[in-house]
């Protein structure tokens, strides 16, 4: 705390000045927390984007088709044998398929879920830019509130330090020098 007065009003704009600064410190420490995570976050993104490597819109719409398919296929091929009765080297066969239909699957998946992941990391990246700049601008305004209450305890202590000054100028009288005559101090002698 600062050291000074123990006036009321003194204590008050101390106070307040340290539950100011309390708060700016929180926020600074959100602000640190928000960075880090944005780096991460960024860094994420960029692991995504080499993965992809520049597969657009369209890309990611046809995949999405591919994906859509493949399930049909699967979901017909063991519908067909769960329900047809077959012989037992077509029912290998299909399973043979299945696998293979499910390999694909998979892969395309992958894809898609990275899709998915690059605009969710995205839309985290843009909220910690947005929770980051307003942070920022309440820090600011702590910034402004402190300097405010700093200025007012500056000219508390201006005028306290006025009175005083004032009040040592009534104590102690002016000083007067004692009245010395010149024939004190020389001897004069007088010529015979």
């Amino acid at each position: 705390m600062i050291s000074g007065s123990s006036q009321p009003e003194a204590v008050r704009l101390k106070v307040e000045i340290e539950g100011v600064r309390k708060k700016r410190r929180a926020l600074i420490d959100e602000v640190r927390a928000f960075k880090r995570r944005l780096n991460y976050k960024s860094a994420e993104g960029e692991t995504i984007e080499k993965f992809l490597k520049g597969l657009g819109q369209a890309e990611q719409e046809a995949k999405m088709k591919k994906v859509g398919m493949l399930k049909k296929q699967k979901a017909r091929f063991e519908f067909k044998i769960s329900t047809e009765a077959s012989s037992l080297s077509d029912e290998k066969a299909l399973i043979r398929k299945i696998n293979e239909i499910e390999k694909e699957l998979n892969e395309e998946l992958r894809t898609v879920r990275l899709f998915r992941k690059r605009e969710l990391v995205k839309k985290d990246i843009e909220e910690l830019v947005a929770k980051v700049t307003q942070t920022d601008s309440e820090i600011s305004e702590l910034d402004k509130q402190l300097d405010v209450l700093y200025d007012s305890l500056r000219k508390f202590f201006r005028a306290e330090r006025r009175v005083e000054d004032r009040k040592r100028g009534e104590k102690k009288p002016p000083l007067q020098l004692p009245e010395v005559n010149l024939e004190d101090i020389v001897v004069i002698k007088k010529k015979k």
